[in-house]
C-alpha cells in the first residue's frame, strides 16, 4: 500500500489531482516491476482506457482517503528524496521531526543532527542515527531494513537510519 501512496506523490508532484496512465506505467517500470504486474494495475486504475487516472479513482481502488495522499504531499513538498528504503509513512514521520527541530529557536547548526536524533529516539525508540551534510557526500552504513532515508531540504542533506536492537 505504501508503495502506491509513494507512487502517487512522486508522479503527481504538481498536485493536479490526476496523472496520465503512461506516467504511471513509466514510474512502475523505473521501479523494476514486470509487464504483467504493470498491465494488471493499469487496467485496475484505468478500466475505461481513458489514458488518465484521477485521484478519486486511485483512492477508491486502494480504499484510502485522498487526505492521506495530500497530507503526505504538503509535508514532503520541499523535500527531495535522495535514497533509502523507508516506507512513505515513516518518511513523513522523519521529515516532521526534522522540520520541527529546524524550527527550534536559537538552534546551533552543530546541534542539528543531535537534536533530530534525540527527538526520533524519544518518539520512536532508540538507535536512530542522523548525519547532516552540505553539498556532495558519500556514505555507507548498515541499518535495520525499512529504516534508511536520505533526503534534502534546501541545501541540507539528511542521512537518517535506525539500527536494530540486539
Amino acid at each position: 500500500m505504501e508503495a502506491f501512496k509513494e507512487a502517487w506523490v512522486d508522479i503527481d508532484s504538481e498536485q493536479r489531482g490526476k496523472i496520465e496512465t503512461s506516467e504511471f506505467v513509466r514510474y512502475l517500470q523505473t521501479k523494476g516491476h514486470d509487464d504483467v504486474f504493470i498491465d494488471k494495475w493499469r487496467q485496475v486504475f484505468d478500466a475505461d482506457d481513458a489514458g488518465e487516472i484521477t485521484l478519486e479513482t486511485y483512492c477508491d481502488v486502494l480504499d484510502i482517503r485522498p487526505e492521506e495522499l495530500q497530507s503526505a504531499k504538503s509535508l514532503l513538498n520541499d523535500v527531495k528524496y535522495v535514497s533509502g528504503d523507508m516506507p512513505m509513512d515513516w518518511q513523513e514521520k522523519v521529515v516532521k521531526v526534522t522540520k520541527d527541530v529546524l524550527a527550534m529557536p536559537n538552534l546551533k547548526l552543530s546541534d542539528l543532527s543531535k537534536q533530530i536524533k534525540i527527538a526520533l529516539d524519544r518518539a520512536y525508540g532508540n538507535l536512530w542515527h542522523v548525519m547532516v551534510a552540505y553539498g556532495q557526500f558519500s556514505c555507507y552504513f548498515g541499518f535495520q531494513p525499512g529504516f534508511s532515508y536520505i533526503f534534502k531540504i534546501g541545501k541540507q542533506v539528511f542521512i537518517v537510519f535506525k539500527t536494530p536492537q540486539t
